[in-house]
């Protein structure tokens, strides 16, 4: 299988909402104790995918972010807040 194909799995399958938002979602929010991994806060929580990896959908690429940092994760900018 191609990289590109690798790919595209791994976007259906993070698509997949029955499967990422049931069984993925609160196994993170659990292992980080319900709270933001950069500045602790514990309201409006994402799960966000540190590296994008093609190849496998690990628990360890996954961390909890509130929304404010998830955004400055994007943007590259300093945490906290």
């Amino acid at each position: 299988m191609s990289s590109t194909q690798k790919a595209a799995e791994y976007r259906k399958l993070i698509r997949k909402t029955d499967f990422y938002e049931v069984f993925v979602v609160p196994l993170v929010l659990i292992r980080d104790g319900h709270k933001c991994v950069k500045c602790k806060s514990e309201k409006n929580l994402d799960v966000h995918h540190k590296h994008y990896n093609h190849d496998k959908l690990s628990l360890n690429d996954l961390i909890t972010l509130c929304r404010k940092c998830h955004k400055k994760e994007h943007r590259g900018a300093p945490h906290g807040k």
